[in-house]
């Protein structure tokens, strides 16, 4: 029997929508990871707030 090598569109589709997904939860998770470590900053060392809310605005603007 030969095998068929090259994949369904649906399954290539299926396959991309999935790598999106997983990259945006990696990009999601890397944000979450990035603001706790800059609380956790903000609790050990007071920095100025002006720079804390630049952070938090471009975080959310991102």
């Amino acid at each position: 029997a030969l095998i068929r090598v090259e994949p369904s569109v649906s399954s290539l589709m299926f396959g991309k929508r999935h790598f999106i997904t997983e990259a945006f939860r990696a990009f999601r998770a890397l944000i979450w990871f990035v603001s706790s470590v800059g609380s956790l900053m903000l609790s050990e060392t007071r920095f100025p707030t002006e720079t804390f809310l630049a952070l938090r605005a471009l975080i959310r603007f991102v």
